[in-house]
């Protein structure tokens, strides 16, 4: 009986090394296409509103260089409506994240005062 649970718990340690694993990868990713797809600055965000269109449009320009689906049309009209949080100069667009939804969502920052975005992809669990 020692060795069943023994066993039992080894497989249960393994999957648990694995999903670790995922998880770090799928964190590491996000982090690295978040720094590399960085929207121009180009001008002063005064509102909320112009900030979630910033960030929408970053969106649309990693959607044309990557072709992934967390940055497709469709899948960002799902997550509407954004709101934008002005926090030391940085605002923060967020969707509204639907009951039950597991996977991912877009997280933007875009900087007030020259426009400056960065986009990092955040799993929902």
């Amino acid at each position: 009986m020692f060795k069943r649970n023994r066993g039992i718990i080894a497989a249960g340690v393994r999957r648990f090394r694995r999903a670790k694993q995922v998880t770090t990868v799928i964190a590491t990713m996000s982090l690295a296409l978040g720094t590399a797809c960085r929207s121009t600055p180009q001008r002063h965000i005064a509102t909320p509103q112009g900030a979630v269109a910033t960030a929408k449009n970053s969106w649309s320009s990693v959607y044309e260089k990557t072709h992934s689906p967390t940055y497709s049309k469709a899948e960002t009209a799902r997550f509407e409506p954004y709101t934008a949080t002005l926090k030391d100069g940085i605002r923060t667009v967020q969707g509204t994240i639907p009951p039950g939804y597991r996977g991912e969502t877009l997280v933007t920052t875009v900087r007030a005062a020259d426009g400056f975005a960065s986009i990092a992809a955040v799993e929902v669990r």
